[in-house]
C-alpha cells in the first residue's frame, strides 16, 4: 500500500487558493449611491472594504477596514473631546473604550458573529457576516490568545481621511497574543443618533 505524500508544489497551490479565497472575501468595492435629494443616508459614498494582506521582511501587515470615501454622515452627535490622554479621561473616551474593550473580548473568544452583530451598520452593510467570520477565521484565530492589552493612543475626531464626517473616536491597542507577542489593533469607533459608539474597523498589523 502507498502513502500519498502531498508534494510542496500541492502544499503552495493549497496555500495560494486559500488566501485568494481571503483576498477575495475583503476586495470588493460598493460604489457611489446617491439619490437627486441628496439626503445624508442615500448621499453617502458607500463605504469601501479594503484589505490588504502582505509578507516583506519578516513583517506581515493585515488591514481590515470600512474605509470612508468622501461621505458626509451628519447624526446627531454626542459632545467631542480631544482630551483622551493625560489627566482625568473625558467621559467620551470612557464609553468608547468600553464599547471597543467589549467588542475585542468577544473577538478573543472566538465570538465572530457576534463581533459582526455589535459592529456598526456602515460595517454590516458591506460585508456579510459569513463572509467576516471566514476572514477572521483565517486571519485573526491564528494569533493565538490575547495575553495582554494596553491602550496605545487614542483621537476622537469628526473627519476621517477622505472626507467622512460624523462623530468618531480612534483607539490603538498594543495587544500581545500567544503566537505573536507584538501586535498593534487599531479600532474605529461611530456613535450614532438612537445607538452608542460601534465598531466601524478593525485594523490589525503585527511585527
Amino acid at each position: 500500500m502507498k502513502t500519498l505524500i502531498p508534494s510542496r508544489k500541492n502544499k503552495d497551490t493549497k496555500v495560494h487558493h486559500e488566501t485568494c479565497q481571503i483576498l477575495a472575501i475583503v476586495s470588493k468595492l460598493i460604489f457611489l449611491n446617491m439619490n437627486e435629494k441628496g439626503s445624508p443616508k442615500d448621499g453617502i459614498v458607500r463605504w469601501c472594504e479594503f484589505v490588504s494582506l502582505f509578507l516583506r521582511k519578516g513583517i506581515i501587515v493585515l488591514l481590515f477596514c470600512a474605509s470612508p470615501l468622501l461621505a458626509d454622515i451628519s447624526p446627531n452627535r454626542p459632545p467631542q473631546s480631544n482630551d483622551t490622554t493625560g489627566g482625568s479621561l473625558s467621559p467620551v473616551y470612557s464609553e468608547a473604550n468600553s464599547t471597543a474593550i467589549s467588542w475585542l473580548t468577544l473577538l478573543d473568544q472566538g465570538q465572530y458573529s457576534a463581533t459582526w452583530s455589535q459592529g456598526g451598520s456602515l460595517l454590516k452593510d458591506i460585508v456579510p457576516q459569513n463572509q467576516w467570520v471566514a476572514a477572521m477565521q483565517a486571519i485573526r484565530k491564528p494569533l493565538g490568545n490575547a495575553t495582554t492589552r494596553k491602550v496605545s493612543g487614542s483621537q476622537a475626531t469628526e473627519t476621517l481621511p477622505g472626507g467622512t464626517k460624523g462623530s468618531f473616536m480612534i483607539i490603538n491597542y498594543q495587544t500581545s497574543f500567544s503566537n505573536k507577542p507584538f501586535v498593534t489593533e487599531k479600532i474605529t469607533m461611530m456613535a450614532w443618533t438612537h445607538e452608542r459608539w460601534q465598531v466601524i474597523s478593525y485594523d490589525l498589523q503585527t511585527k
